[in-house]
């Protein structure tokens, strides 16, 4: 009976994390240097890359003071699994001292040549701020570098630049736009302004930087971006003539003589002063959702939000030969617009207002902006990620929480009446932008938890998905009271915890699962099945099907009549979790138990299971970082190995001379612990030796060090942590 029950609760954790390629792929993002990242991607005609933001924030209210530091990064894919990451030459740093505050600004143009070299131009300046205005800048600089490989090859600074924008035309010939910046010092012996004006340059150069040619002024004014069309540049700017102009023009320039009249010359009002800081000198845009392109009638469409009073989606339309046709007639509440421009100058616009509605609006020349279609997302809070045209043209919108639920979802065919939504995965937040395939096939960044990754899923196999999650991951874990059969006193307490994912012999790759009752058991999912791996025989056998339904079969023995599993029934609603559906599946399973009966709730994991023998039932857990339920305290000893490699936050912290760190390992391995400052240097190697599994301490004294921020790395087999400390003297 013991041996039963054991068995039986194996059975209680056995669903992987990773959703597969039947739905969902996540791919892991090398480790980083510091805590958190943002991440996008940048398109090319075949290919992308991600660009991102490592970086890492602290702040002692003790004391008042914090800091920051920020480091640009990219990440190649080669169809297998990112690259390592391609660190661009150049960081930023944030320092707090009670109302003040400097901060580095950086502004990114970014391109993907044909040959997958990346371009990239980017700015830089320092922003100082107190509790009175103004807000001062530094002297900005722009730089540029190129990878062709794992590095990048910085190339030129030019001093007094910002607001880079480049582009590329056929025959590989770079074009710069940016900022050249005439301060108006404020502050002469600090050399900090708040006020400037900025004209706008253009020159040519090959992705090596050869070539450069002069500088060349188109006019006065802010926030350039260059396209190339036809191998004809087009540059939009704001024309202003200093940064504390009531108001703006947009306008646009094209071909070789950049001296041509505007094609537009639309006056953008603007508020420049909110609580005294200027918008320009706070590096903030002058409008939203900001998008232009150029038809093939060299045309030129734009669409911005303006939210100055009501909010007004407004697109203009240049014509040759005929006046510019600017509407503002739709008003509407969002929080951002995604368009694509049609070449016969048709503009499409796709939002979600804050009555929970997908509007797909269509503006051409001369017409008042209309509405196509509307998909009734039914929350206040969706959220747009992206507008996606597939490779047959037909569109789509990824969105975040639907129904009033969280998760990540894509709604097809928008602007049609076959539009349907289906959810990818509960567990994710997508990025802003996205890169389709030539297998039709979506890529875009995301988070799960804290965990930075690069997800895609196919749309031609998202048609018809099973909304249910099964959340297990390395550290989760499940709280059962354990009632005996026949009833005998008062029941047993198990948690269940998954401590490692491991590849067994068959070359699979599995979750171990450790618990007090019983040796470790090994799962892996697929798609929406999950398989129980056999250590005596090095098999495996399906144990749960999420796309099935009820009365269907999960898994039948020829050989054995008796060994079959089905499903009985799938409630809508948990008493865990309101909108979460539980999957009741009865039968017996390979191993010769009979009459089980399993309850596997969304998003939660399994909550009940009964046989001829002991009945489990869930009374609390802790998955992806949130707790249910109530947690039970039971006897750790069968967790003397830790489940993880971790390290945890030094203590005391901050720190006057000696400080603590404790890390655990699961396994034997070269284990190194070095400290390093804030310039990245390593100043002491704590540990750097091999080690047994097991929990450890680590104590260094700085009496020997000056004061400042310092930052603690662990790095093990395919583990590498940061924690940042304060010694102060």
């Amino acid at each position: 009976m013991k041996a039963r029950a054991y068995l039986f609760a194996a059975l209680l954790l056995s669903i992987a994390s990773q959703l597969s390629s039947q739905i969902i792929n996540e791919y892991a993002f090398p480790a980083l240097p510091l805590k958190h990242t943002s991440a996008e991607i940048i398109s090319g005609s075949e290919t992308f890359v991600v660009q991102g933001m490592n970086f890492d924030q602290w702040f002692n209210p003790s004391f008042d003071m914090g800091g920051g530091m920020y480091i640009p990064f990219f990440l190649r894919w080669d169809g297998n699994h990112t690259s390592m990451p391609i660190l661009l030459p150049d960081t930023g740093t944030e320092q707090i001292y009670a109302f003040d505050s400097q901060i580095d600004l950086f502004k990114f143009s970014s391109l993907l040549m044909r040959d997958s070299i990346i371009c990239e131009m980017w700015s830089t300046v320092r922003s100082h701020r107190s509790d009175v205005p103004p807000l001062y800048l530094s002297m900005p600089e722009h730089n540029y570098a190129f990878a062709s490989q794992s590095t990048f090859t910085k190339v030129s600074r030019d001093s007094g630049c910002l607001n880079p924008s480049i582009a590329v035309d056929k025959k590989n010939t770079v074009h710069v736009v940016g900022e050249q910046v005439s301060p108006v010092m404020n502050s002469p012996a600090q050399k900090l302004f708040s006020k400037y004006s900025s004209e706008i340059k253009y020159r040519m150069m090959d992705h090596q930087g050869n070539g450069y040619q002069s500088f060349e002024t188109v006019g006065k004014g802010f926030y350039p971006e260059i396209k190339i069309r036809n191998d004809v540049p087009y540059i939009l700017w704001f024309a202003g003539d200093s940064s504390t102009s009531p108001v703006f023009y947009m306008r646009v320039k094209n071909g070789s003589a950049l001296g041509q009249p505007p094609l537009i010359n639309y006056p953008v009002k603007q508020l420049n002063y909110i609580w005294g800081y200027s918008q320009l000198a706070s590096q903030k845009p002058l409008v939203e959702s900001l998008s232009w392109e150029v038809d093939t009638s060299k045309n030129v469409h734009a669409v911005w939000l303006s939210k100055i009073g009501e909010t007004n989606l407004t697109v203009i339309h240049s014509s040759a030969g005929k006046e510019i046709f600017v509407d503002t007639s739709k008003k509407i509440i969002t929080a951002g617009v995604k368009t694509r421009f049609m070449p016969n100058g048709e503009v499409r616009i796709v939002c979600i207002s804050s009555d929970g509605m997908l509007h797909y609006f269509v503006s051409t020349y001369g017409n008042v902006i209309t509405e196509k279609k509307s998909v009734d997302v039914k929350s206040s809070n969706a959220v747009l990620d992206d507008y996606i045209v597939d490779r047959r043209g037909n569109e789509h919108a990824l969105v975040q929480n639907v129904n009033g639920l969280s998760g990540l979802y894509v709604i097809k065919y928008i602007g049609t009446d076959s539009a349907k939504t289906i959810l990818l995965s509960k567990e994710y937040v997508a990025g802003r932008s996205s890169f389709v395939d030539s297998t039709n096939t979506v890529w875009v960044t995301g988070s799960r938890d804290s965990t930075h990754v690069l997800l895609s899923f196919n749309l031609d196999a998202v048609e018809r998905l099973a909304d249910f999650v099964f959340p297990l991951r390395v550290g989760n874990e499940w709280h059962y009271l354990v009632y005996p059969e026949p009833p005998m006193g008062w029941p047993d307490a198990d948690v269940q915890k998954v401590s490692c994912d491991t590849t067994m012999p068959n070359g699979k790759t599995y979750f171990k699962i450790i618990s007090k009752f019983m040796p470790p058991r090994f799962y892996r999912k697929d798609g929406l099945q999950v398989f129980q791996y056999q250590p005596n025989d090095s098999t495996e056998r399906i144990r749960f099907d999420f796309a099935k339904g009820i009365g269907d079969t999960i898994y039948h023995d020829p050989a054995h009549s008796r060994l079959t599993i089905t499903i009985n029934s799938i409630n809508p609603t948990s008493p865990l979790n309101p909108e979460s559906r539980v999957f009741q599946f009865f039968g017996t399973v390979p191993s010769g138990w009979n009459d089980d009966i399993t309850k596997v709730t969304d998003s939660i994991g399994i909550t009940y299971m009964s046989a001829v023998g002991p009945t489990w039932e869930l009374v609390g857990a802790k998955v992806d970082g949130r707790t249910y339920g109530t947690l039970l305290s039971v006897d750790e000893k069968h967790f003397k190995t830790p489940a993880t490699f971790s390290l945890s936050q030094n203590y005391p912290n901050p720190f006057n001379p000696s400080t603590t760190f404790e890390y655990q390992l699961p396994v034997s391995t070269m284990v190194s612990l070095k400290i390093y400052d804030v310039l990245g240097r390593e100043v002491a190697a704590l540990v750097n030796e091999e080690k047994s599994a097991g929990a450890f301490k680590a104590v260094w004294n700085a009496k020997n060090f000056s004061s400042g921020i310092y930052f603690a790395r662990m790095t093990v087999k395919n583990f590498s942590d940061i924690k940042k400390m304060i010694l102060m003297k």
